[in-house]
């Protein structure tokens, strides 16, 4: 059996340092693993099932579809913010769309998917003086995205605690995603991807800019309509654009 060989005193208070460092890092990961799963309680109370019959009348005559892109490091370090606001009386809409400088820095993955590079990012602001416009921008209207219970709503709640702000975003929404599966998890032939892409294209629509935060909050609210539509209840919601 190989003898360890003993550890100078300073070899040891190294060790020592380091083991106390990997545990404040593992004690800050549970911290934030048990403060999102207390966000993310709060979001599922909020959730609307549109599609079931007795979804009665809908709090807001407003809906605001939205998406996010993040640079791909921290959960919270949101670059892009895209949505679409839908008077649901009048068809009318308004747009939001923004570019943060990321916190971190930008994941290549990141750039692969949605084309956004870091010379695009530099000068912009920062997410804390962007968000609050965004936040004033969806008011009392519902929200609308795809994954966004599990997703999105939950790093816009991450970021505004790294702030300290003081809003709050539980909006009531509607996750299209998530309506995806209640609709089709026992269809037949069974569907084997739920992202915004592939089911829009099991319905004939082909995007043609994807994942790209705007572009992503129309085509959240085109799939919504399409689930409706079957469901036969189209007529609560206009067609935009």
């Amino acid at each position: 059996m190989e003898e360890q060989t003993a550890l100078t005193p300073e070899e040891q208070k190294a060790k020592e340092i380091e083991l106390e460092k990997k545990a404040r890092r593992e004690k800050r990961k549970r911290q934030r693993s048990e403060f999102r799963k207390g966000i993310l309680a709060k979001v599922n109370h909020r959730e609307i099932c549109l599609e079931t019959p007795s979804c009665g009348k809908l709090p807001s005559d407003y809906i605001t579809a939205f998406d996010l892109e993040g640079a791909g490091f921290s959960e919270d370090d949101i670059i892009e913010i895209g949505a679409v606001k839908i008077n649901l009386k009048t068809g009318e809409t308004s747009d939001f769309q923004e570019m943060m400088s990321p916190r971190t820095r930008l994941n290549k993955y990141v750039t692969q998917i949605t084309g956004i590079t870091k010379e695009e990012l530099v000068g912009k602001r920062k997410l804390q003086e962007v968000l609050p416009e965004f936040l004033r921008f969806v008011g009392d209207s519902i929200v609308l995205g795809h994954s966004i219970g599990n997703n999105d709503m939950v790093q816009i709640n991450l970021a505004i605690h790294r702030f300290r702000m003081k809003e709050k975003f539980y909006p009531y929404f509607i996750d299209t995603e998530r309506m995806a599966h209640r609709l089709l998890d026992k269809a037949d032939p069974p569907v084997k991807k739920f992202g915004l892409e592939p089911l829009l294209a099991q319905y004939g629509v082909i995007l043609t800019e994807n994942h790209r935060a705007l572009a992503d909050a129309y085509a959240s609210y085109q799939l919504l309509r399409i689930f409706m539509k079957n469901e036969g209840r189209d007529g609560i919601l206009p067609q935009i654009g």
